[in-house]
């Protein structure tokens, strides 16, 4: 597989990784605030963008040692994983530490955006590592 087609697929997961945690974001934004409102609390949309941030940079960094080290590419996928979820648990004890609105709900929905992307990411490497195998997009 050329630069090129790994530059463009690299972009395509990258940018659908991005799209399911906005949309997960919009539709847990919808459910609080309209269907649920007594659980909404204003650190919700931090929640979304932690996500989104977290797929952004963790794709740049799969791209970077994919390039640099093409056979440990596992490796690297399993060191990001344990990565996000070191953040993660940071990012819920710092809320706890500081905020302390709602840390129940927050929980709950850190844990249940955490397993969103956990299994969006898995389904994004799988189909990575298999063009990759097949050196084809």
């Amino acid at each position: 597989m050329d630069t090129k087609a790994k530059k463009e697929m690299h972009l395509k997961m990258t940018l659908y990784m991005f799209l399911t945690i906005a949309a997960a974001g919009v539709v847990g934004f919808v459910l609080l605030k309209y269907a649920m409102p007594g659980y909404y609390f204003k650190w919700y949309p931090a929640i979304p963008a932690y996500f989104a941030l977290l797929s952004i940079v963790m794709a740049l960094f799969m791209a970077h040692y994919e390039k640099r080290r093409p056979g440990k590419i596992l490796v690297v996928f399993m060191l990001t994983r344990t990565i996000k979820f070191t953040c993660t648990i940071a990012v819920l004890l710092l809320y706890y530490g500081l905020v302390h609105d709602n840390m129940l709900v927050f929980g709950v929905m850190t844990f249940i955006f955490y397993m969103i992307h956990m299994v969006v990411e898995l389904a994004v490497y799988n189909n990575f590592a298999k063009s990759l195998k097949n050196g084809t997009e």
